[in-house]
């Protein structure tokens, strides 16, 4: 997965969040779209404990590491973290 893509795909989640926030929700954006991230944070770290190695954790750990080796830091709220977890 190439870096635009995933800022892509990041960008759809996030949109798709508030959406269900607005239309299903009615939770004010501030509470409602940490609440729906927490849902989604649990759910990969279940379904990651439930299947394994084959879950969806290690597949995004895995794309999450190969995009910040690629460049993709400069887009992500985190790239000074990113940066100096590579050294440089």
């Amino acid at each position: 997965m190439i870096p635009f893509d995933l800022f892509a795909g990041l960008l759809l989640v996030a949109a798709v969040a508030g959406f269900v926030n607005q239309r299903w929700l009615r939770l004010p954006q501030p509470i409602g779209l940490p609440v729906i991230a927490l849902a989604l944070s649990a759910a990969v770290m279940v379904t990651g404990r439930l299947l394994g190695a084959a879950g969806p954790r290690t597949w995004l750990a895995g794309t999450l590491a190969a995009a910040t080796c690629r460049g993709c830091c400069s887009m992500a709220p985190w790239a000074s973290c990113c940066l100096l977890a590579r050294g440089t």
